[in-house]
């Protein structure tokens, strides 16, 4: 063991030295006070958080919970036009993403009828909440049973669990994607372009001058209710999201159920990995 060292004072008595420790201790703080004193001046003049990267963080935010609110109340509506089939034989995650699929069809078409009258944040937004309250039982149901289907995580080891991590990476690098300004040929001629000319004249009507707008429009009918929402285009991409979720939840859950787990992450794996189904 170290021994410490001692003196003795002019009255005879043994005291200890100074120990550096404090010494060592200023040290430190010095040049983490430094450090940090260098880092704030050039982030100070850099300024790594600008009021237009805020802006567009909280823009993103806010076209996310528009894209939910669609999402949800869209699968509490397809839950209850399903309820007189008989899904029994389905997976937990084909009956979830069914209700949503079928249910964004008939939002659309609930969005149109009303769109042909006015189109406009008052109908589209008094629309989802009418919707909403009339299932207001299934989409709780549903909700809880998404829950807890999404408790139920990854695999626990093996060649599935290493299939689901390739998913999710994909699928988190996709939701950041999403979240961009559109910028693609097809959205800016008519995906997007119809539903903005749609919510400035207040209604859908018909555009002779753009023959793409002759194309179906079931997806653009929903464009043009979020457009009516929030003014912003950039949310579109999010709703395509979570469409391209429920088809991989349909798909993973059909080969599961027929080949087993591993099957249904590899199926899911190769529609991510596609260039274009």
């Amino acid at each position: 063991m170290r021994r410490e060292k001692t003196v003795t004072s002019p009255a005879g008595e043994s005291v200890r030295p100074l120990d550096a420790t404090p010494r060592r201790t200023v040290a430190v703080i010095a040049a983490v006070v430094w450090m940090a004193l260098v880092l704030g001046l050039y982030y100070w003049v850099h300024k790594p958080l600008t009021p237009a990267l805020a802006a567009a963080l909280g823009g993103a935010l806010f076209d996310l919970a528009i894209a939910a609110g669609f999402a949800v109340v869209a699968a509490g509506l397809g839950r209850r036009l399903l309820l007189p089939l008989d899904m029994s034989a389905l997976s937990v995650a084909e009956r979830l993403a069914l209700d949503g699929m079928i249910g964004l069809g008939a939002l659309s078409l609930l969005i149109m009828a009303a769109g042909a009258l006015a189109l406009n944040v008052l109908s589209v937004g008094g629309l989802l909440i009418v919707v909403a309250l009339l299932t207001r039982r299934e989409l709780g149901e549903w909700l809880r049973e998404m829950r807890d289907w999404l408790r139920g995580g990854l695999p626990g080891s093996g060649w599935a669990r290493a299939l689901a991590w390739i998913a999710v990476v994909l699928l988190a690098l996709a939701l950041v994607l999403a979240t961009l300004p559109p910028t693609r040929w097809d959205t800016l001629t008519y995906h997007l372009a119809g539903p903005q000319q749609y919510v400035a004249e207040g209604r859908f009507f018909g555009t002779p001058h753009n023959h793409f707008l002759g194309f179906p429009q079931l997806v653009d009918t929903l464009y043009a209710g979020q457009l009516a929402i929030s003014g912003r285009l950039s949310g579109a991409g999010l709703l395509h999201f979570w469409m391209g979720a429920l088809a991989l939840m349909i798909t993973g859950g059909s080969a599961a159920r027929v080949g087993g787990r591993v099957a249904g992450w590899i199926a899911v794996s190769l529609l991510l990995g596609a260039f274009s189904v």
